[in-house]
C-alpha cells in the first residue's frame, strides 16, 4: 500500500554520511580528563538561506549531499554544484541532459563521480562534474526507473527503488560505478518492493518500506524484517532510514521518528507529544551523538523546520524559518565539516556547528590537576610499555 503519491511531495536524498571516528582512550585517563574538562554546551543554530539569487538552479531543494567545501544540491529542475562551501553556486538541468519532468530528488558524490535520482529515467551518472550525464535504467538491472534515495558504502553504489504501475521495484546494488545493477525484491526476502530508502554499513544494510524496516547483516543475501509487531507504526510509510552501530532511525510519513536501538528488533515511536514539530519526518542524520530531523509543515498542525535532539530523542529543540531556514518544509538534512545543511521548499539553508564553554577555571589551582592527569597518564604508558 502506497499512500504518498507526489514524487515532489514524497522525498529527497539520504546519501553517503559516514559516522566520524571515534577515539579510544583508557579508562581512568578519560574519567581524569572528564573530571577537570570544562562543560560545554551547544549553542542554538542559526541558518543562513541561500537561493537562486547566489545560483541554484531552483529554490524547491529536495535533496543536498555535502563532501568539504563541495555541495550538491538536488532541485526541481536539476543539480547545482558548489566548490566554496555553499556560498555561489553552478547550475545544470535540462539543457544538460537531465530529465525535465520532476526533477532529481538525490544526489550522491563518490570522488568524481555524481549520481543523481530521478522518479521516471533511473539514476543518472556524471564524470564530468555534472555537464552532461548518461542514466542506468532497468536495462542496466535497476528495479524501476521511480529512484527515491542514494547510498554508498565504499565502492557499492545503493539506490531505492520504488514499485511502479507494473508492481515493479525493489533495493538496486552496483559493485562497477552503476553500469550494471543487481536488484532486490519481495521474492528475496523483502518487506515489500517498494523501497524508499537505504542505508548500509559494510555488509549490514537497511531498507525501508510500508510498515517496515528490512535489515540485512550479509549484504544483502538474507533479510529480517521488522514492522509493526516490533513498534513501527501501521499504515505509514517510512521515507528515510539512518543506522549508527546498534542504533537505528526511522522517519515515516504522518507516523513520527522511531528509534532502535537493538539494529531494529525493537522500536520507541517520538512523536508531536513527544516535541516533535510534525508526525512527518521526511529526512534523518545522526553527527556526534545528535539527532537531526528534517521536518514536514501544514498550516493546520505543524510547525515543521529542523529538529535536533542531544539525549536520544527524548526532547527536542526546533528550527524554523525565524532561525534563517528558507522554509518550514525541510526535505533532507546532513552534517558534515562542522555544518548542518538543510533542504528547504525555500532554498538551501546552512548553519555552524559551535560550542562554548561555559564555567571558568580557576586557574590557581589547574597546576595540580595538570600535574594529577600528567602523572596518571604516565602511569599508564609506563605499564604499557612493561606489558609489551
Amino acid at each position: 500500500m502506497n499512500v504518498f503519491h507526489d514524487p515532489w511531495q514524497e522525498i529527497h536524498i539520504a546519501a553517503g554520511r559516514v559516522p566520524k571516528r571515534r577515539w579510544r582512550f583508557g579508562a581512568a585517563a578519560a574519567l581524569l580528563v572528564a573530571a577537570v574538562a570544562p562543560a560545554v554546551v551547544a549553542e542554538p543554530l542559526k541558518f543562513t538561506n541561500y537561493t537562486i539569487a547566489n545560483g541554484l538552479g531552483s529554490d524547491y531543494v529536495s535533496g543536498v549531499y555535502a563532501d568539504g567545501n563541495k555541495v550538491y544540491v538536488a532541485t526541481y529542475v536539476g543539480l547545482s554544484v558548489s566548490t566554496d562551501g555553499g556560498k555561489t553556486y553552478t547550475s545544470y538541468g535540462a539543457a544538460n541532459g537531465l530529465p525535465w519532468r520532476g526533477g532529481i530528488g538525490d544526489v550522491l558524490a563518490v570522488g568524481n563521480t555524481l549520481y543523481v535520482s530521478t522518479y521516471f529515467d533511473g539514476v543518472g551518472i556524471s564524470t564530468d562534474g555534472g555537464s552532461s550525464w548518461t542514466f542506468a535504467t532497468m536495462a542496466n538491472g535497476l528495479g524501476s526507473h521511480d529512484v527515491r534515495k542514494l547510498f554508498a558504502s565504499g565502492s557499492t553504489l545503493y539506490a531505492a527503488t520504488h514499485n511502479d504501475s507494473n508492481g515493479r521495484g525493489g533495493l538496486s546494488v552496483s559493485s562497477d560505478g552503476g553500469a550494471t545493477w543487481t536488484n532486490y525484491s519481495s521474492k528475496d526476502g523483502l518487506a515489500q518492493d517498494g523501497v524508499w530508502s537505504v542505508h548500509a554499513a559494510g555488509d549490514t544494510v537497511y531498507a525501508s518500506g510500508y510498515e517496515a524496516v528490512s535489515v540485512s547483516l550479509d549484504g544483502c543475501r538474507t533479510w529480517t524484517n521488522y514492522g509493526t509487531a516490533n513498534g513501527l507504526p501501521s499504515t505509514r510509510n517510512v521515507l528515510d532510514v539512518y543506522a549508527v552501530g546498534d542504533s537505528v532511525y526511522a522517519a515515516t510519513f504522518q507516523g513520527g521518528l522511531c528509534i532502535s536501538t537493538d539494529n531494529g528488533v525493537s522500536w520507541r515511536n517520538v512523536t508531536r507529544a513527544d516535541g516533535l514539530s510534525s508526525n512527518t519526518v521526511l529526512g534523518i542524520t545522526e553527527s556526534a551523538g545528535s539527532i537531526y530531523a528534517a521536518m514536514s509543515y501544514n498550516a493546520t498542525e505543524d510547525v515543521g523546520g529542523v529538529n535536533v535532539s542531544s539525549d536520544g530523542g527524548l526532547s527536542w529543540v526546533n528550527y524554523t524559518t525565524t532561525d534563517g531556514l528558507g522554509n518550514a518544509v525541510v526535505r533532507d538534512i546532513t552534517v558534515n565539516g562542522g555544518k548542518v545543511y538543510a533542504a528547504t521548499d525555500g532554498g538551501l539553508s546552512i548553519a555552524y556547528l559551535s560550542i562554548s564553554a561555559v564555567p571558568e577555571i580557576d586557574p590557581a589551582g589547574m597546576g595540580s590537576v595538570i600535574a594529577l592527569v600528567t602523572g596518571a597518564l604516565g602511569l599508564v604508558e609506563r605499564r604499557r610499555l612493561k606489558i609489551a
